[in-house]
């Protein structure tokens, strides 16, 4: 028997689960989640309160003194590409951030990296926005963005870790540093370096090859270039979450 206890409301369960599953040979599967009782795809679903308890398990840990986890050899990492995909050439702040200089830097580190055969991961983004819906035909890699990653997985979630089975693939290959890209710097760049470190990785946050747009503060009015939420992502993950490099820095250490 196989348990998936989620916080979505969605039956659906992850890419990670079935592929534990599947190695494990389990057949019956069980998904615990914030929803109502429903039978989907041979997955018996387990009705769970809103207003109950969540429970949250960690691998390492909490390092209350705002450190980072241990440092393992460079040979062990992974270079994450994410959202990398034409969905964002149709939103309405397309190109709002500094694309050239985001797109050299990106395709410098992934050269970099195949260089010594660090692995690259594609993962890209769906959710209800038009552009991102996977009909839409946008979910798709920039046409600049070399093709034949190592894997490539598709998310729901900000993060890149929670339904896409990400975790469990980086440790079949004993994987312990992240290299983070992509776009948003502030969202789900960001995002996926918390909770990557907070998964017990290294995190390497090469902000260059991160691309983002300025945002207005709703309440304030008060607008943030690119530059101005970057330099913030960068104060909130510096020796907490990640360490910032840049692209010359990150390949110096492969």
């Amino acid at each position: 028997m196989a348990i998936e206890i989620t916080r979505s409301t969605a039956t659906v369960l992850s890419g990670g689960f079935d592929i534990a599953r599947a190695d494990l040979r389990i057949e019956q599967r069980f998904v615990v989640y914030p929803g109502t009782w429903s039978d989907r795809a041979n997955c018996v679903s387990v009705f769970v309160p809103s207003s109950s308890g969540s429970a949250l398990f960690n691998t390492r840990p909490a390092q209350h003194n705002g450190g980072m986890p241990h440092t393992p050899p460079l040979s062990k990492s992974a270079l994450l590409v994410i959202d990398v995909q034409h969905s964002f050439t149709h939103m309405p702040y397309w190109p709002g951030g500094e694309v050239a200089p985001f797109q050299r830097s990106l395709l410098r580190l992934e050269a970099g990296c195949r260089k010594v055969n660090v692995p690259v991961v594609h993962i890209f983004h769906v959710d209800d926005d038009p552009p991102f819906q996977v009909t839409s035909g946008h979910v798709r890699p920039l046409d600049w963005l070399p093709g034949d990653p190592a894997v490539a997985m598709t998310k729901h979630t900000h993060n890149a870790f929670t339904d896409t089975g990400l975790d469990l693939w980086l440790r079949r290959r004993g994987v312990q540093r992240l290299i983070i890209s992509g776009i948003r710097t502030e969202q789900c760049c960001e995002t996926t370096a918390r909770v990557g470190s907070d998964l017990g990785y290294a995190v390497d946050f090469v902000s260059e090859a991160t691309l983002t747009f300025a945002m207005t503060h709703s309440r304030s009015g008060q607008t943030f270039t690119a530059q101005d939420i970057m330099l913030r992502t960068e104060l909130v993950l510096d020796g907490r979450f990640a360490r910032i490099v840049t692209v010359d820095t990150c390949l110096s250490s492969l």
